[in-house]
């Protein structure tokens, strides 16, 4: 199961809508197939691994990190060709989330005589593909917000310098972080400040999928000169904003005709709408892939809710009473617990990252 789970990872932000799974044939205590899903559309992980496993599939045992589909998409329902190689038995780590489909590959198969296991390495499971479910479960995304700060918790110096923050070790985490998303938000306070390009940047791609750029702009104070707006005729751009019609005077010389301007009520507390309104500009677009699944944050202070996912950057350098003080949240008055934390130490980077829990307020 964790040579699945191995494998699934291999397509990290290239499946969105689908969910990352990787499969496993075993015969005789012998890998003899082994797949993946590579991006949407294409064959799923069982049917790669039983092409590969060919006549071997017969009587075979096919591990896989999620239920087998028993529907038609944009590729046939994979119990099909489970049973037409013949496998005997199937061991999967969760069930499907989807509660349209739920328990359907399963019961195909068990009705077909083939024994089916589920719950192996669940946790992990359900830990790899979280935006998943939270999307198929929920129609909202998986929101992640990523911060840095120094070891005493600052995020830039007195001057608002935050280049020693940075190293080149954080630059290339952001940047696998992004590739890995379908969307990047970040407020206005921080196109003004950083004039950032908000791309995936890695060495040896020649062409990364890049994710939507979501920009905060409620009275549209960005510049038509920032990097954003420069680059939004091909970088998918979204600007989310309170009056269309001072953003159609703002870009009258038409710099930013890419940009999808989009309004809703009230940008310092209705984050949930700002989620409705991406999920529907992605469904909008035909180009993207059909869907926002996950989302990261970028210098945004907003209520924890929406919030599923914390990555904290500590860079082991000590700003004392010079820096800034980071504020993870906003008029919540709660508290946050994470699950799954995880914590890897580079010289000049320690990546914290977990699921986010909220609690009520506390007691007085």
């Amino acid at each position: 199961m964790r040579l699945a789970l191995r494998l699934a990872r291999k397509a990290r932000g290239k499946t969105s809508p689908n969910p990352m799974v990787g499969a496993v044939v075993v015969k005789g205590k012998r890998v003899v197939g082994t797949g993946y899903h590579h991006r949407a559309g294409e064959p799923h992980a069982e049917v790669l691994a039983l092409r590969e496993a060919g006549t071997r599939a017969r009587g075979a045992t096919l591990y896989l990190n999620l239920e087998p589909c028993d529907h038609f998409g944009r590729t046939p329902p994979c119990t099909r060709a489970i049973l037409e190689a013949g496998v005997k038995r199937v061991v999967a780590g969760m069930r499907d989330p989807n509660p349209r489909v739920s328990g359907r590959g399963i019961r195909r198969l068990t009705r077909a005589g083939v024994r089916v296991d589920v719950g192996i390495c669940e946790e992990e499971c359900r830990e790899l593909n979280a935006p998943f479910v939270k999307w198929i479960t929920t129609g909202t995304p998986y929101v992640i917000l990523k911060a840095a700060s120094s070891l005493d918790g600052k995020v830039a110096t007195r001057t608002g310098d935050s280049r020693w923050i940075s190293s080149e070790a954080s630059r290339r985490y952001v940047h696998r972080l992004r590739s890995a998303v379908d969307a990047v938000m970040v407020g206005s306070g921080t196109v003004r400040r950083d004039d950032p390009l908000l791309t995936v940047r890695l060495t040896g791609r020649k062409r990364p999928r890049q994710p939507l750029r979501i920009i905060v702009d409620g009275r549209l104070t960005i510049s038509p000169r920032s990097q954003v707006v420069r680059t939004a005729a091909v970088v998918p751009t979204l600007v989310a904003a309170t009056r269309l019609a001072e953003w159609l005077r703002y870009y009258s010389a038409g710099r930013a005709r890419a940009i999808d301007a989009t309004c809703w009520l009230d940008p310092e507390s209705d984050f949930q709408a700002l989620l409705q309104e991406v999920k529907q500009a992605a469904e909008r677009d035909s180009e993207a892939e059909q869907t926002i699944a996950r989302i990261v944050l970028w210098d945004y202070a907003l209520d924890p809710n929406p919030l599923k996912e914390a990555g904290f950057n500590a860079n082991p350098a000590w700003l004392d009473s010079l820096g800034r003080a980071q504020e993870l949240a906003r008029g919540s008055g709660g508290a946050y617990r994470r699950r799954y934390v995880k914590m890897v130490a580079y010289p000049t980077l320690i990546p914290l990252t977990g699921e986010v829990q909220t609690f009520g307020k506390p007691r007085n």
